[in-house]
């Protein structure tokens, strides 16, 4: 991928999420007021002093200017400026896996080995003769289509491991804001079918020039079948042709689908610059406490010997704990 050129940065007022996290399992989730840059990833230079320095001034409602992912060189501080006028907060990092759509589909397969294209084309196949012969893709993007989305979504994703964590397609927003966004053109669902009835889907929203895979599940009683891999698959070669977008991203989450369907890896940084209160440096301070007890008991389960067996536990008593490729992300 070619350096990016410094480009005008563009913000936005809007609510963000702080995600209190232990482990897998969603605590609580915190509502920042925020100035977002809303350039992606692929259009930022790793020099994030620059960025910085170029921070907006923040209106009296405004807590915070937030950048969602802003690529950073290796050592990049988990927070700064505790006694400065902004507190810089870094609340998540790590590698991002994009697909470059620009081109043809087949220039963007033929980087894949022979056997791996071999191995993806059987297992479309074999789900289209599960499905009758027929391989059913359906693209949403009215607000009313966006309904019947919803509704699917939410069914599917509520059969899955993630419900059980507080991460179902019903906890990423209401909606009413999910209407206002598809009358502007910023989102799209897919739904994979087999033989009529819904068997996986795929969300997105636009993010500038890229495409980002915000949410995904599949029907377990599909497992077997990987419908997740059989979508993403057709889902490619729709947008490859549309040619609408440079880059689709698969924001966070490291799984192994990602990096066998990318074709780059950007590591970034999620970044709050928030004002300097004892309230902010209290929340900064717990996230932070949180983010170290479950990294603690993680190593503990796996210095004890157990971390098999609590997943295992896990895995028993939740409804689908075995992602396909893609799985919920």
């Amino acid at each position: 991928m070619a350096e990016p050129v410094e480009a005008p940065l563009k913000w936005a007022r809007r609510n963000e999420t702080l995600a209190f996290r232990f482990g897998r399992y969603y605590l609580a989730r915190v509502d920042i007021r925020a100035q977002s840059l809303q350039n992606p990833c692929t259009e930022l230079a790793p020099d994030l002093d620059s960025t910085l320095a170029r921070l907006p001034d923040l209106p009296p409602e405004c807590d915070a200017a937030f950048l969602p992912a802003h690529p950073v060189g290796d050592g990049v501080p988990r927070a700064r400026g505790l006694f400065g006028p902004v507190l810089q907060y870094v609340c998540n990092s790590g590698p991002r896996h994009l697909i470059d759509l620009r081109g043809s589909f087949d220039e963007y397969i033929a980087k894949f080995s022979r056997k791996r294209r071999h191995e993806l084309r059987r297992t479309v196949r074999r789900f289209e003769e599960l499905s009758e012969g027929a391989l059913e893709l359906r693209r949403f993007g009215t607000p009313e289509e966006m309904e019947r989305f919803r509704d699917i979504a939410v069914e599917l994703s509520g059969k899955t491991y993630k419900a059980a964590f507080g991460a179902a397609f019903n906890d990423i927003g209401p909606s009413r804001d999910l209407a206002e966004a598809a009358a502007r053109g910023d989102v799209r669902g897919y739904v994979l079918y087999s033989a009529g009835r819904p068997a996986a889907y795929g969300f997105f929203r636009a993010q500038g020039s890229n495409l980002a895979f915000v949410h995904t599940a599949y029907d377990p009683v599909y497992t077997k079948s990987s419908p997740g891999t059989v979508m993403l698959w057709l889902i490619l070669q729709e947008l490859i042709a549309e040619q609408r977008f440079a880059y689709l991203d698969f924001l966070w989450g490291q799984y192994s689908f990602k990096e066998l369907f990318a074709t780059t890896t950007i590591h970034v940084a999620a970044i709050y610059c928030f004002r300097n209160t004892l309230r902010n440096k209290l929340l900064v301070g717990s996230h932070w406490a949180l983010i170290l007890l479950s990294r603690l008991m993680v190593s503990m389960t796996r210095a004890l010997g157990i971390d098999r067996l609590v997943k295992t536990i896990e895995e028993k008593r939740l409804p689908e704990s075995r992602p396909d490729a893609p799985p919920v992300a």
